[in-house]
């Protein structure tokens, strides 16, 4: 099967919009309000991921704690006497099991909160930005 090229490729869209000339529609600043834009949609895609890979770092680490607290527990739990003394240290170790699972879903859904805000914080920036330019472009 033959390999198909996309045309536009190659294509210079800069210049050829940069030749085009219609009334009141200046290309140059219409480009580098777009390059704006891209510039802002990155910026705030990099932030949100960031946050999502300090969210899976901190899972990485809970799951690690998690696993050598249980591996911790069971030993105490096994060298308990009675049976009375290992249920009653087994609640104990499921209620500090269920309160520090909570924190870290506390931790790791502000840290995704705030990634979310500051995000949308460059885009709503970003948007403000682009009100103005187009309110200078009709005025010019």
């Amino acid at each position: 099967m033959a390999k198909q090229s996309n045309p536009f490729n190659n294509f210079d869209f800069q210049s050829f919009f940069a030749n085009a000339k219609l009334p009141g529609l200046d290309f140059e600043t219409l480009i580098a309000a777009q390059k704006k834009n891209i510039e802002a949609f990155v910026g705030a895609n990099q932030i949100v991921a960031e946050g999502y890979q300090a969210v899976a770092k901190r899972q990485t680490e809970v799951a690690q704690g998690a696993m050598q607290d249980a591996q911790s527990q069971m030993s105490e739990l096994m060298a308990s006497g009675a049976p009375e003394d290992r249920i009653a240290k087994q609640a104990d170790l499921v209620k500090t099991g269920i309160e520090q699972a909570a924190q870290s879903m506390r931790e790791m859904s502000e840290v995704i909160q705030k990634s979310q805000a500051e995000a949308f914080e460059i885009l709503k920036r970003r948007m403000d930005e682009s009100v103005d330019e187009i309110k200078d472009v009709k005025a010019a």
